[in-house]
């Protein structure tokens, strides 16, 4: 082999390891990201456990209640999704405003939240959920 085609032969094996370093690098970044929810971040930020699950939850009864109902089939399962994970956050914010009320950047994130959500007629909203079915779109196992 002549010494240019070696040379040459030496780029490729180079860029071939730099290309494993990037692809290495990639690799971590995205499994860095993926692993971050799992961390809690909302932990290291000072926030309670117990505040950070409830953020969650309340992050996905609002994505359904701003859910469009364009058929009857989408309106079934934004009924059964509110019902699923609304029910009952009024109150439990109103406990956690308590709990925390001495704790300044707790009571920050809490206030990101609007304070009453639910129907004033909790016992209608009661009856409204326990006459819902969950709608066989919703199901996990199709």
């Amino acid at each position: 082999m002549s010494m240019t085609a070696r040379r040459g032969q030496n780029r490729l094996l180079n860029f071939g390891f730099l290309q494993t370093i990037n692809m290495s690098k990639a690799f971590f970044a995205a499994f860095a990201i993926s692993i971050i929810p799992a961390l809690g971040l909302a932990a290291e930020q000072g926030i309670p456990q117990d505040v950070s699950t409830f953020m969650e939850e309340r992050e996905s009864c609002d994505h359904w209640r701003g859910e469009e109902d364009y058929d009857k089939e989408r309106r079934a399962e934004i009924d059964w999704s509110i019902c699923q994970s609304c029910v009952g956050t009024d109150s439990r914010l109103t406990l956690l405003k308590k709990k925390y009320q001495a704790d300044k950047a707790t009571m920050a994130k809490l206030a990101e939240l609007e304070p009453s959500i639910e129907p004033n007629d909790k016992a209608a909203t009661k009856r409204f959920c326990r006459g819902l079915k969950k709608p066989k779109s919703l199901d996990e196992d199709q």
